[in-house]
């Protein structure tokens, strides 16, 4: 289910997990109270602890990929492809500050201003960045 805001972020965040439940939920507890408001994907990587649980009861307006086994890293490229942003954001769990850059980027390449990315979600041909 994807919730859709009137002045929705240009940037959406991808965070891949498995079995980080904690430590997930303070992430997001963070992230959602950005002022960007940007969409939140958490792709869980076949978590066998309480995640998706956790996901469901305690985080609706986050959206979950859930996959049906640990495909590694290669689960923020499957977060990137299932955004409706057109800048997916593949962040680390415990760098919810870091995702200010993209937004700010996107702003000035429609000023004509040039930036360094990080790469290209692979298959989506659109600009990826992590948060470091």
């Amino acid at each position: 289910m994807t919730i859709q805001h009137q002045d929705a972020s240009p940037v959406g965040i991808v965070i891949a997990a498995r079995n980080r439940s904690p430590a997930l939920a303070e992430a997001l507890s963070h992230l959602l109270t950005l002022p960007e408001r940007p969409e939140i994907l958490v792709v869980d990587n076949a978590s066998t602890d309480d995640t998706r649980a956790m996901l469901a009861r305690d985080f609706p307006r986050v959206r979950v990929l859930a996959l049906p086994f640990n495909h590694g890293a290669l689960a923020r490229n499957y977060g990137a492809r299932a955004l409706d942003t057109p800048s997916p954001a593949c962040a680390c769990w415990n760098r919810p500050s870091a995702l200010r850059r993209p937004a700010a980027t996107r702003a000035d390449q429609r000023r004509g201003l040039s930036s360094r990315t990080t790469g290209t979600a692979a298959g989506t041909g659109r600009t990826a960045w992590a948060a470091r």
